[in-house]
């Protein structure tokens, strides 16, 4: 697992040499970010705002109609909360090229959802620190206000290599006929890890990395509930308009099929550490397993 921060610094540093528009506005979240380093190198190309998220995002539009390209950092529930009023009516619905870089710790379960559900904008959420660097180049070249979703702690597990993000597609990583899972951020790890155990007991499952959830290629995951009995989400949020939200929509309209989503329950974070929340939620790979030979169980 790498740190997020480090992994964001190192590719903003690469774009500030290769893009002369990229810069770089924060709210109180220099450390999780590893600004510090970004600005012994660049001093001009980064922002600080301490606690101001809304004048953040306001500014963010000033630089963007200029000509810049603002990449907008903080934690995710600050920036949506306190930012949502220009976020949707100063960004989205004049559809400026701004791209918010959220970090949310593992038990937040909201963001997606309000996220996605605003006209304009994209939702992005990397299954590990590779995907990250690809998905950020994607970011630059396409106009528009984007989301980026980053967990704190990213997998270097599921790709070897920079693989070629594209906006709207899904990424198969194993096929199989008897169930598809999709799942988002660190989730892919560990459904590759549910496919592995799985199919030493002859279940045969496709793992769906849907790291685009906003747009989706709705004909792809079409396709992909068509070649399988059953399918499963897997996210760290709120299963309330997230990636089960997502793949329900598109089932719903183009292929009714059984889906079983895990993910947060409709509830608060009431303390404790993260390994206890994904307990609580069934979020560890043998509880995912689990659900999934019961879902096989009807079939068989």
């Amino acid at each position: 697992m790498f740190e997020v921060s480090k992994s964001f610094c190192e590719i903003s540093l690469q774009f500030a040499k290769k893009y002369s528009g990229f810069v770089i506005l924060n709210a109180d979240s220099s450390k999780e970010f590893d600004l510090a380093r970004f600005q012994m190198f660049f001093p001009d190309r980064v922002f600080n705002f301490g606690m101001g998220q809304r004048d953040m995002l306001g500014a963010a539009s000033g630089f963007s109609v200029g000509g810049k390209v603002p990449f907008v950092t903080g934690l995710a529930a600050s920036l949506i909360e306190k930012g949502f009023d220009q976020i949707k009516n100063s960004i989205c619905k004049s559809n400026l090229n701004i791209k918010i870089c959220g970090i949310v710790d593992d038990f937040e379960g909201d963001d997606i959802a309000v996220m996605r559900g605003i006209p304009n904008m994209k939702v992005l959420i990397p299954a590990d620190v590779y995907e990250l660097k690809s998905m950020m180049e994607a970011m630059m070249e396409n106009y528009g206000p984007t989301y980026l979703r980053l967990e704190r702690m990213l997998s270097d597990k599921v790709y070897s290599s920079v693989p070629d993000f594209k906006f709207g597609e899904v990424d198969v990583l194993s096929t199989g006929g008897d169930v598809v899972i999709f799942a988002v951020g660190n989730m892919v790890g560990l459904a590759l890890e549910v496919e592995k155990i799985l199919r030493n007991e002859g279940i045969s499952i496709a793992v769906v990395n849907m790291s685009s959830i906003k747009p989706v290629n709705e004909e792809k995951i079409v396709n992909l509930l068509k070649g399988a009995k059953c399918a499963v989400t897997i996210e760290q949020h709120s299963k309330k308009g997230g990636l089960y939200g997502v793949i329900s929509e598109v089932a719903a309209e183009r292929w009714p099929v059984t889906i079983k989503g895990i993910g947060y329950g409709d509830d608060f974070f009431d303390g404790g550490d993260v390994d206890s929340w994904n307990e609580r939620w069934g979020l560890r790979t043998e509880d995912v397993a689990e659900k999934v030979r019961m879902m096989i169980k009807v079939w068989r």
